[in-house]
């Protein structure tokens, strides 16, 4: 596993300054549903043609993983290093569908749970929790960009100290639990379920702060971000589940 990931990184990737000094990303156009009432915003195919393992779809010269079309470099490594390393194994080996939806019917909201898990591609090639847990942080990677891409759009509407005070925090703390969650993917490919968990709840713990702060000195307002803290918190909630599952005492 160790030898695929390096095979596999991109040239510009550094994990140390990137966990110790969070850095901005190229903005991504989400492949996550946020809820049940938020639509795709990328406009690309989500069909099994396109992003299955080659052996059960209709051959094609280049068949072309769902993650190659996003436009962003270190997310795109996240989402195209997850598809490649699930699909590597045959899908016959795959986890039943009925153990995702018993996984789910133990969170706090059972249809968002199998709204992201069940109805992502990649779960298809999952073969175990482990699995799982690394699709269950993808996802919260790219909730997170799409959050900071949210960011950039309204921060100009906010123009009175408060706001301008607020977007940035949490600019920063989105900042923050990107790059958390990023290294948690990676230690989660590595089998460090532990460490990977851990890091996941820092980057909750920053994008809860960032919620936190509208009620925080100061009258309140509403989070432009409350949708996206949600989703986030949803997650993370799957992932202590699958963490416990893991025999990972947390």
């Amino acid at each position: 596993m160790d030898s695929m990931l390096t095979a596999l990184q991109c040239t510009d990737h550094n994990p140390s300054p990137w966990e110790e000094t969070p850095q901005h990303l190229p903005l991504l156009k989400s492949e996550v549903l946020g809820s049940s009432n938020v639509k795709r915003t990328n406009n690309l195919p989500v069909d099994m043609e396109t992003v299955l393992p080659t052996k059960l779809k209709p051959k094609k010269t280049h068949p072309t993983p769902l993650c190659l079309n996003v436009p962003t470099m270190k997310i795109n490594y996240i989402c195209l290093l997850t598809w490649f390393l699930l699909s590597a194994f045959s899908v016959t080996n795959a986890i039943p569908k009925s153990d995702i939806q018993n996984l789910c019917r133990e969170t706090t909201d059972a249809a968002f749970c199998v709204n992201q898990l069940d109805s992502d591609p990649r779960i298809e090639a999952a073969r175990d929790l482990g699995d799982v847990l690394v699709i269950a942080i993808t996802l919260s990677t790219i909730q997170v960009n799409d959050a900071k891409t949210h960011i950039n759009s309204v921060s100009r509407q906010y123009s009175g100290p408060n706001g301008r005070r607020r977007i940035s925090v949490c600019n920063k703390n989105y900042d923050i639990a990107l790059a958390r969650f990023r290294t948690a993917w990676e230690n989660a490919l590595k089998k460090s379920f532990a460490e990977a968990y851990r890091l996941a709840g820092v980057g909750q713990n920053a994008v809860t702060d960032c919620e936190n702060g509208w009620g925080r000195s100061g009258p309140r307002q509403q989070s432009p971000l409350t949708l996206y803290n949600t989703n986030v918190s949803k997650l993370y909630g799957i992932i202590r589940l699958l963490t416990q599952k893991l025999g990972i005492r947390i």
